[in-house]
């Protein structure tokens, strides 16, 4: 598989909406009755902590950023030589983070009411209906306002961002041997794949 390939691969991988987690906690039981005051005080939480005016703009700065961070970890991990060798290739590739972009911010847009529901049920499973009040009470001050506001920043950060690019080469580094690792257990397992990948 070529350089570009690899690199093509792990933005998409990467892209997938403000990535997947290691493991999906188990769904929550069909059954599962929250008490309805819970449910009001949760929701009553949001939308102090993220108003639902401004909810579309604070994910898109959120993916914004991180697709930024994502697409120089991955620019650091194979050196500025290849995209100086070919800047035609280097803008196409431009071009597919922007799309990743505007395609995950589409997707995060349009499923907004769904998170901002799990999200109330994901507090009302956690806390009494006094302890969301509290919480409440806390971001409804200044320094809570100040917090929200400046907590969704923080990953534009200089030191989280540098994290972040370096997390992502760290990543790059195996995804060639997890690739071929992957091919061979497929095929072990009965299952055609490619050639094995070329440097």
């Amino acid at each position: 598989m070529s350089t570009w390939k690899y690199m093509l691969l792990a933005a998409a991988l990467a892209a997938s909406p403000l990535h997947a987690q290691e493991a999906a906690p188990a769904a929550a039981s069909a059954a599962e009755t929250l008490a309805p005051g819970r449910i009001a005080a949760a929701d009553s939480l949001i939308e102090v902590m993220m108003p639902a005016a401004q909810r579309k703009e604070m994910m898109g700065q959120l993916v914004a950023v991180t697709m930024a961070n994502i697409s120089a970890g991955i620019q650091q991990h194979f050196g500025t030589e290849g995209f100086a060798a070919n800047p035609k290739a280097k803008a196409v590739f431009d071009r597919f983070v922007e799309r990743q972009q505007q395609l995950t911010a589409q997707q995060i847009d349009a499923q907004l009411p769904g998170l901002f529901d799990a999200m109330a049920r994901a507090y009302a499973r956690r806390f009494t209906v006094a302890q969301l009040g509290e919480i409440e009470t806390f971001f409804r001050t200044p320094t809570g306002r100040i917090y929200m506001a400046e907590s969704l920043k923080i990953m534009s950060d200089p030191d989280i961002a540098a994290w972040q690019r370096q997390s992502m080469a760290t990543g790059m580094e195996r995804l060639p041997q997890e690739l071929e690792r992957l091919r061979k257990e497929l095929e072990a397992a009965g299952v055609a794949t490619e050639a094995a990948p070329q440097s």
